[in-house]
């Protein structure tokens, strides 16, 4: 790796943290756990759950204090690891994520804005008024360096969502890190790809993704123990392109060397009006 080697970190002050309530839940977080272990081997993974998991996966099991839709909180929180990298369960990691780590030793949260920001639910403030140019980041990946100004932060969102009975945790967190003083780092998009468009249509000159997040992972599950596969969610098609960016990415693939083309996609949207006409015998 250019930057530095997993070896210079300290393996038990860094981890991955996931949280799950209820049973579809669990059953992806175990998905994500496996994921995990095949792309970031040096680490341990925990989770905060209140169902029963397959311990092996993880290397310690937390049973929640609170059960409801925003465990991400108390998993945070209660991390034993000095740096930590929370994860949504609704996705697959496919690419070494240690660096944020050393992202952290400058910044104290480090994560990917909102993609699809003229939605309502990523535009709208919570209580005041913010510029646009500060977007919502994405909760599903969420890293964190362990302080008592970071932990703080952490419980009073926790509250806030608690008090004014929030659905949505963007919203506050955004508002509260702007009147915070902590250090934001945003990372690229590359590291929580929650729309697919950048990669699905471009090449090997764009950053192969670590991390592929879809609600369909859990949405998708057609009962509560079986996993669903990134192939039922983006097309084989995608994910082979995927699996190639990644071999070609110098970032991730120690030697990588040649490119993959962006793949060509016959779409009559860019065609323009003189190749419809063309394709309908000169009618229109």
């Amino acid at each position: 790796m250019p930057w530095a080697s997993p070896e210079s970190l300290a393996p038990a002050s860094c981890g991955f943290v996931l949280a799950a309530s209820g049973r579809k839940y669990a059953t992806a977080a175990e998905a994500a756990a496996r994921s995990l272990r095949r792309s970031n081997p040096d680490f341990e993974v925990d989770i905060f759950t209140d169902e029963e998991v397959d311990a092996s996966l993880f290397g310690q099991v937390h049973r929640l204090e609170k059960s409801w839709f925003r465990p991400k909180f108390e998993a945070l929180i209660k991390s034993r690891f000095d740096r930590t990298i929370y994860l949504d369960v609704d996705l697959v990691v496919l690419g070494d994520m240690s660096d944020v780590f050393f992202v952290l030793g400058k910044y104290d949260i480090a994560a990917v804005q909102a993609t699809n920001r003229n939605q309502g639910f990523a535009w709208k403030p919570w209580r005041m008024p913010l510029p646009n140019a500060f977007p919502q980041i994405n909760g599903g990946m969420i890293a964190i360096r362990r302080s008592a100004p970071v932990l703080q932060f952490l419980r009073d969102c926790q509250q806030a969502m608690i008090d004014h009975d929030m659905k949505r945790d963007q919203p506050v967190f955004r508002e509260m890190l702007w009147q915070s003083d902590l250090r934001l780092h945003v990372l690229p998009p590359e590291y929580n790809v929650r729309n697919r468009t950048l990669w699905q249509y471009g090449g090997s000159k764009f950053a192969a993704p670590r991390v592929l997040h879809h609600t369909g992972f859990v949405a998708r599950m057609k009962d509560d123990r079986t996993p669903v596969r990134p192939e039922e969610i983006y097309g084989r098609g995608f994910v082979r392109h995927v699996q190639r960016l990644i071999g070609a990415d110098r970032q991730l693939t120690p030697g990588a060397r040649g490119s993959v083309p962006a793949p060509q996609y016959d779409n009559i949207l860019f065609r323009g009006r003189d190749w419809l006409a063309a394709r309908l015998g000169g009618r229109g």
